[in-house]
């Protein structure tokens, strides 16, 4: 026998893998921080974008030269109020004016409890010339009366 055949036969097709090199793992190790460098880099453009959309959006402005309706007039006579019906805005202030000799006083229906609407309420009598004012922002149809006289001396505000 000769020591060739005391080997054991070994076939290139039926070798095992190598084990891994230590060369395998360093480049594994390098792609690994190549894609945690590129998720990095992700985040930082996403917040950088974010940052600029909303240095670049514009403030909600005000507008301070804004026109605000002209305020309405009511006079308040011996035989009532003067016009006795008013169509204004949202936002318009009535002023009524005294224009009798006697005192009257304005106030929302109904009477005697006059909490149709809070605050519509003079709470005084007003004397002669004297004034009350009133700014309707919400939208109705608002009656109110004299509070002294509340059978006989009405009238009726309409907001759009």
């Amino acid at each position: 026998m000769n020591n060739e055949q005391n080997q054991p036969m070994t076939s290139p097709t039926a070798a095992s893998p190598a084990p891994p090199t230590s060369s395998m793992a360093a480049n594994s190790k390098k792609m690994m921080v190549y894609v945690a460098a590129l998720i990095g880099i992700a985040i930082f453009a996403s917040v950088v974008a974010v940052i600029y959309q909303n240095q670049t959006k514009k403030p909600a402005t005000t507008n301070t030269n804004a026109v605000l309706p002209a305020p309405a007039a009511i006079s308040i006579t011996s035989t009532g109020f003067v016009p006795a019906s008013i169509q204004v805005k949202s936002g318009t202030t009535i002023i009524w004016t005294n224009t009798d000799k006697k005192p009257h006083r304005v106030a929302t229906d109904p009477f005697p409890t006059n909490n149709g609407l809070l605050g519509f309420d003079s709470k005084q009598d007003l004397k002669t010339k004297e004034t009350y004012s009133f700014t309707f922002d919400t939208a109705g149809t608002f009656t109110y009366h004299d509070d002294l006289n509340p059978y006989k001396i009405k009238g009726t505000i309409v907001v759009k």
